[in-house]
């Protein structure tokens, strides 16, 4: 849900984006296999593989992803953090594994390349997060 609530805002502000739906979904396609969720996965790499190698000089081109931290930070690969000038992180279910694994990622990157990157972490109020990140309570 928080992925389509961001999608939505950036529509209501006109940024063009790429949603790439969780791909942990319902384990389960209604026949009881995992079919579903194996073509939700390749689904999502591809789109993310579309949007990593599209061309940047391209005024068509999609320069923002809306996805899970399990879509960007999984062992399967993800989006190229290495052209990212900004990275937005909404941890929904407060896991901290993927966020931790992506943190790890993107500090990688960035350290192999030089090159700095913005990384913001939305928190919402009164919650558990919320209380942990403000109180350094770990």
């Amino acid at each position: 849900e928080v992925q389509l609530l961001v999608s939505l805002f950036l529509n209501s502000l006109g940024i063009d984006h790429e949603l790439i739906p969780d791909e942990f979904g319902p384990p389960l396609s209604s026949d009881g296999s995992r079919g579903e969720g194996s073509y939700r996965w390749i689904r999502g790499q591809t789109r993310l593989t579309g949007f990593n190698h599209q061309n940047v000089d391209d005024p068509a081109a999609t320069n923002v992803v809306v996805c899970s931290l399990a879509t960007v930070a999984g062992d399967h690969g993800g989006v190229g953090v290495d052209t990212a000038d900004a990275v937005i992180c909404v941890d929904e279910d407060w896991s901290g594994r993927n966020e931790l694994l992506f943190n790890a990622l993107l500090h990688r990157f960035w350290c192999a390349l030089n090159k700095t990157c913005k990384f913001i972490k939305l928190v919402a109020a009164n919650t558990c997060e919320d209380y942990f990140i403000t109180n350094g309570d770990f």
